[in-house]
């Protein structure tokens, strides 16, 4: 690991980061560390300071892991990334990899994945935790749950613009009652509570560009 590298921690939990970082600290992974509760605050930082390494949660307020990691990318294609998320979906694994992420541990693993991660991100090669690994092999293996068609796709980017069910029938070239239908059965299928919670699962997984 080169010395003095500087990483970034951020989650909208305090007690998550600090822990974090007083973890990475007595591991002595890095001389220096940041902390942000939000994406703002992690663009904001990003302005004011050299970082080696992002360490990001996915769900924060204002600007999410994912939302976060695009623009960072979008400043610098060479911005060292680790996602830190409760998620292991493949789909979420799939969005950030297009967007150039390289690493990525879940939040039920053991500490030591973080240590592991950094390491291997920091050298240039891509890192994905046990636990995200086994979940995409065993997702593999199953009906293909998180393929949608290009019109459940498109139904939720509208949801996501406002449009009413009768405005996206139009649009869709379907009945009111059949957009309906594709809407429930997206929601029965994500597990999801309703189009809002709909909405934030595709946002959050980087399923599409809402």
């Amino acid at each position: 690991m080169p010395a003095g590298i500087t990483i970034l921690v951020a989650d909208d939990h305090a007690l998550v980061r600090k822990g974090i970082i007083a973890f990475l600290r007595t591991s002595k992974v890095a001389s220096k560390f940041y902390e942000a509760a939000n994406g703002v605050e992690v663009i904001n930082l990003a302005k004011k300071h050299p970082i080696d390494l992002f360490l990001l949660d996915i769900s924060m307020p204002e600007l999410n892991g994912y939302e976060t990691a695009k623009i960072l990318l979008e400043q610098n294609e060479n911005s060292k990334i680790i996602v830190n998320t409760m998620f292991d979906g493949h789909a979420l694994v799939n969005g950030l990899v297009q967007l150039g992420v390289k690493g990525f541990v879940t939040k039920g693993e053991d500490p030591d994945q973080i240590i592991k991660a950094i390491h291997t991100v920091t050298k240039g090669r891509t890192y994905i935790c046990p636990k995200m690994r086994d979940s995409q092999a065993t997702r593999k293996g199953a009906s293909q749950e998180m393929e949608f068609s290009a019109t459940e796709l498109s139904l939720v980017k509208m949801l996501s613009e406002g449009y009413s069910s009768s405005e996206i029938a139009i649009e869709l070239g379907l009945s009111i009652r059949s957009a309906e239908t594709y809407r429930h059965r997206l929601i029965k299928r994500l597990k999801v509570a309703n189009s809002v919670e709909l909405i934030e699962y595709f946002h959050r997984n980087g399923l599409m560009k809402l």
